[in-house]
């Protein structure tokens, strides 16, 4: 029986990274509109915020509350059955130009977070996607919150792996407890729909 051809995305790579800049630029834009309407929430934003890491797309502080931190991944096509986020995409290590094993996203996000949470200062860090969550992921959602993840609903061989790559159990318990995955959010159409409203 042969084998299914894959269709080939119209989109280009450079376009792909455009299509990411614009749906980043909707991220900041919800919280800019936000202090439009609101001024007195805030005492500033950043977009591209230096110091911030891995969680440098959109960075706000709030008058009264926590430090919000956002970054974006675009999917161009996250209604294909192999898009979701899974445990393999978030711990994937590619090899660097000497060989090395470069840090995955979550070892990104999970030091990022690390550094801005030193200040003692109160932090709201996410990933804003529109890309969905594979099953494995979803089944981890911790029970009264549905974008945070519980370590211990992991199966012990991906909370081993992740162990491994945040450096301790307590890290990685921290990294759970306080980054939140917004997965499955509008589309850029719908995104930039709704800042109209």
């Amino acid at each position: 029986m042969p084998s299914a051809k894959r269709v080939r995305s119209p989109i280009t790579r450079s376009g792909a990274r455009r299509l990411g800049d614009e749906y980043q630029d909707l991220i900041a834009l919800e919280v800019l509109v936000d202090w439009l309407e609101h001024s007195e929430r805030y005492e500033w934003v950043q977009v591209e915020a230096d110091g911030a890491g891995a969680l440098d797309d959109v960075v706000a502080r709030k008058r009264i509350g926590p430090i919000i931190y956002r970054q974006s991944k675009f999917s161009v096509h996250p209604d294909h059955v192999d898009d979701p986020w899974t445990w393999e995409k978030l711990l994937k290590q590619e090899a660097g130009t000497q060989g090395r094993k470069l840090p995955s996203l979550l070892q990104d996000w999970a030091e990022s977070l690390r550094r801005v949470s030193v200040s003692g200062q109160t932090v709201d860090a996410a990933l804003c996607s529109n890309r969905g969550a594979a099953d494995e992921i979803r089944q981890a959602f911790a029970q009264d919150d549905s974008t945070l993840l519980d370590l211990a609903k992991l199966p012990s061989q991906t909370r081993e792996k992740i162990i491994a790559q945040l450096g301790s159990e307590e890290s990685s318990r921290f990294f759970f407890q306080c980054f939140r995955f917004l997965v499955n959010q509008p589309d850029l159409t719908d995104l930039e729909d709704a800042l109209w409203w």
